[in-house]
C-alpha cells in the first residue's frame, strides 16, 4: 500500500509539473496506477502461504 501511495504523490507531481497547475488524486487516480504496480508476492509464495495456514492452523 506505501508503495502504491508514493506511486500516486510521484505521478501527481508530474502531472504539476507538466500542467502548471495543482492536480487533485481521486479514486480514479488511484486505479490508474494500481495496473502498473507488480505485486510484492509470487504465486508461489501465496500458494506455501495457504498450504501452511491449513497445516499449522488450529481447528
Amino acid at each position: 500500500m506505501e508503495y502504491l501511495f508514493q506511486q500516486v504523490a510521484q505521478f501527481a507531481f508530474e502531472q504539476e509539473l507538466a500542467t502548471k497547475r495543482d492536480y487533485l488524486v481521486s479514486t480514479e487516480t488511484i486505479f490508474e496506477i494500481i495496473p502498473k504496480i507488480r505485486p510484492s508476492l509470487t504465486d508461489e509464495i501465496i500458494e506455501q502461504f495457504e498450504k501452511d495456514s491449513i497445516t499449522y492452523s488450529r481447528v
